[in-house]
């Protein structure tokens, strides 16, 4: 009964972003000497496929020799933003016969499971790509690795685990990585322990260009002073100072934070930057104006149709002459000229909102399962490889910590604190 009556759930709420502007692919960047030929060696890449414009953006800025900041939301593709440059580098590099032993770039990650999500994808990249090394040192990173240890490790992460993965302490302080991959905390200790300096040693440093910091946001406070000085002593072993290159999805608001965003940066990284280096994520609004409105029975229709070509054509059909020859790119072209979409888009236009407030507001033309309908089907429609908007819910559900009760002539229980 109680459990009924206290609000211990808040939401759903329903959040909206723009897909983002796209720009040139691979393929054209290598045709245009931006990216390097031998790029194409690299594996679990899509060379036809645009990226987005603050990749390619960051792909350039970096190139040209400037730290950068890369504040752009989630699902944006940050790890190719930094990732791409860094590789096109040492990639040229080895083209010219520079294949020395040594750091070229450090990764800093603020957890270990971020650590090992970048590990997984770095192993499909480079499992054609022997002569970059690679290599991640944690608390997880064995002290050594037996003859039957790589087996293993390929066998529990479903992947083959190549030569050039070094996979224990021993091997990296022996032939440091190219990239290192590891976290704040753990690169104090590489920096005091006897044993592990070995790997930050100045000769080894000779061709060292890059400290990737992913998630700076999180660097606030008394951990970021920290961090500042650790970057300054890691930086001090070096004789060229590195370019940093920073990640964030809430590092700030475009228009609005250039200049605080700056001063985090350099304060961090002790590392000049300007409002120029930093990268913002641009998106594509709706451009189509309305047509008609499509009835909330239809909603329902369709998303009960499914993937069934010729059921959704023939309710499609009542608004608009079908040309489309899949299933998304028909829902891209009837929800474009929809005025329930451009209501709904409307109104998520300043930030989420709740579900039920978006109901109240179009429920004269769709009912509360033709809505949550509606957004299905936003979500599946596709034209060229875009779609018209993301959809998300969020909610939040308080964890209950005991039940409390007041005694007196009206005894009250309740599940959360007042």
């Amino acid at each position: 009964m109680q459990l009924e009556s206290e609000r211990l759930f808040k939401g759903p709420y329903v959040d909206m972003s723009f897909p983002f502007q796209r720009g040139h692919n691979l393929d054209y960047l290598i045709e245009k000497n931006i990216v390097c030929r031998s790029f194409k060696k690299l594996n679990d890449i899509n060379f036809t496929r645009p990226l987005y414009s603050h990749q390619e953006e960051a792909i350039k800025l970096i190139k040209s020799g400037r730290s950068a900041i890369i504040t752009t939301g989630t699902g944006s593709g940050k790890t190719e933003s930094f990732l791409y440059p860094i590789l096109n580098d040492l990639l040229y590099d080895m083209e010219n016969g520079n294949n020395e032993v040594g750091i070229r770039a450090i990764f800093l990650y603020p957890m270990n499971a971020l650590v090992n999500d970048q590990i997984d994808r770095i192993r499909k990249i480079l499992q054609n790509c022997p002569e970059i090394t690679f290599g991640f040192f944690t608390g997880e990173t064995p002290e050594s690795a037996s003859a039957n240890y790589r087996k293993k490790l390929g066998e529990e992460n479903d992947v083959v685990i190549t030569d050039n993965e070094l996979v224990s302490r021993a091997e990296i302080r022996e032939n440091p990585p190219h990239l290192l991959f590891t976290n704040y905390s753990m690169l104090e200790y590489l920096l005091i322990r006897p044993n592990d300096y070995a790997i930050f040693v100045p000769e080894r440093l000779n061709n060292w260009k890059y400290v990737v910091l992913d998630e700076a946001h999180t660097y606030n406070g008394s951990l970021g002073i920290e961090l500042s000085l650790l970057l300054r002593r890691l930086t001090g072993l070096a004789l060229k100072k590195p370019q940093f290159i920073l990640t964030s999805a809430t590092l700030g608001e475009q228009g609005k934070s250039e200049n605080d965003i700056v001063h985090f940066a350099t304060s961090l990284t002790s590392a000049d930057f300007s409002t120029s280096d930093i990268i913002f994520s641009k998106r594509i609004p709706m451009q189509e104006k309305p047509k008609y409105r499509v009835k909330g029975e239809d909603y329902s229709a369709i998303k009960a149709a499914s993937e069934s070509f010729d059921e959704i054509k023939s309710i499609v059909t009542k608004y608009y002459t079908v040309t489309a020859t899949n299933v998304r790119e028909i829902l891209y072209e009837l929800l474009c000229h929809d005025e329930n979409v451009h209501v709904l888009s409307r109104l998520l236009s300043k930030g989420s909102r709740d579900f039920y407030e978006l109901y109240n507001e179009m429920r004269a033309n769709v009912n509360q399962d033709e809505l949550i309908a509606l957004i299905d089907i936003i979500n599946a429609a596709e034209k060229d490889g875009m779609g018209l908007f993301d959809l998300k819910y969020h909610s939040f559900v308080r964890p209950l910590s005991g039940a409390y009760i007041t005694y007196g002539k009206q005894p009250k229980l309740s599940l959360t604190k007042t």
